[in-house]
């Protein structure tokens, strides 16, 4: 059985912000990738999609991706300290 390799269209988005809990400087990045194959279809044209459109989708998800700025070591310090938090194991 034969196997397809399909051509990869990548979009990078980097966004820099500040960790809420200590307010330093943190840079979050993301990939967002499709493939053109003959099963990613436009709904539109029931058509595989073109480098352009796929393009356009990524960029559409980029702009609506919200990241999380709060360092693993903020968030581990901002666990809840109260009724709500679980009881130490024994």
């Amino acid at each position: 059985m034969p196997t397809y390799r399909f051509a990869v269209v990548q979009h990078q988005e980097k966004r820099p912000g500040r960790c809420p809990v200590c307010a330093r400087k943190v840079t979050r990045s993301r990939t967002f990738d499709q493939t053109i194959n003959p099963f990613n279809v436009d709904p539109e044209t029931e058509k595989p999609k073109t480098r352009e459109r796929i393009q356009e989708e990524l960029r559409a998800q980029a702009a609506a991706w919200e990241p999380d700025f709060t360092h693993d070591a903020c968030s581990d310090s901002a666990a809840p300290q109260g009724a709500d938090a679980p009881a130490p194991a024994e």
